[in-house]
C-alpha cells in the first residue's frame, strides 16, 4: 500500500482545542469520565487511548487520540462497538457519538453539516443523511472534508469486533490548521485515501 507524502496538521478541534489538557476538560470527558488506559510511540509523536471509567461501558469503546512530539493533537477516533449502538443501551452510546461530533468539531463544521448534526443528536430518530445511515449500520461508511475538518464515519471490524468508527482530523487548507511536519511517513493521512483504513493502535 503506497504512503502518502503529506505531512500532518494540527488545529483546534472545536471546545477540545489543541492538547490533551484542553480535551479532558471538556463536558465530553468529564461526562462519560474518559480516562487514559495506553499510551505508545506512535509517528509523529505518540497516540493516547482513553476508556470510559464505568466497568459498563469501559469495553465498549474507545477514543484514540494522536500527537504530534509538541503534545498537540493531530487526530482524534472514537471507537463505539455495534452491539452498544445496536444493543438496550443505544441512547447512550448514540449520546457518546453525537457528544464527541460537538466537541471535537469547531462550530463552523457544525454549521455546515447541520443536517447530520440534528438527526444525531436525537435519540431513536429515523435520519436520512448519510453520516447517519452509517450510525444506524445502514451503510458502510461515509467521509466529508468542510473549510475546517475532514469526517469520516465508517462501520468496520476492529480487533474482529463490529464497529463503527469515528474520526475527525485538520483540512490542511483550514484557516488555523498549523503544519507539524514535513516530511515522514504519515500514516493518518494515509488512512483517509486507502481502504481498509489502518488503525494507528491495534
Amino acid at each position: 500500500m503506497p504512503i502518502s507524502e503529506e505531512p500532518y496538521y494540527t488545529y483546534s478541534f472545536g471546545s477540545m482545542g489543541q492538547t490533551l489538557k484542553t480535551a479532558s476538560q471538556t463536558s465530553f470527558f468529564q461526562w462519560f469520565h474518559m480516562r487514559e488506559t495506553e499510551r505508545r510511540a506512535e509517528e509523529p509523536g505518540e497516540a493516547v487511548r482513553f476508556r470510559p471509567s464505568g466497568e459498563k461501558f469501559h469495553d465498549l469503546c474507545y477514543l484514540d487520540t494522536l500527537l504530534a512530539g509538541s503534545g498537540e493533537m493531530v487526530g482524534m477516533e472514537l471507537v463505539v462497538q455495534r452491539a452498544f449502538i445496536d444493543g438496550r443501551d443505544r441512547p447512550f452510546a448514540q449520546d457518546l457519538v453525537k457528544s464527541f461530533l460537538r466537541e471535537a468539531l469547531p462550530e463552523a463544521c457544525r454549521d455546515v453539516l447541520q443536517d447530520f448534526m440534528q438527526e444525531i443528536q436525537l435519540p431513536g430518530r429515523n435520519g436520512a443523511t448519510p453520516g447517519y445511515l452509517v450510525f444506524k449500520g445502514r451503510q458502510n461508511s461515509w467521509k466529508t472534508q468542510t473549510g475546517w475538518s475532514r469526517l469520516l464515519l465508517a462501520n468496520l471490524d476492529v480487533s474482529e469486533v463490529p464497529s463503527l468508527v469515528v474520526r475527525v482530523a485538520p483540512n490542511p487548507q483550514a484557516p488555523n490548521a498549523r503544519l507539524i511536519a514535513n516530511e515522514g511517513d504519515s500514516a493518518w493521512c494515509e488512512q483517509w485515501r486507502f481502504w481498509p483504513w489502518l488503525r494507528f493502535m491495534p
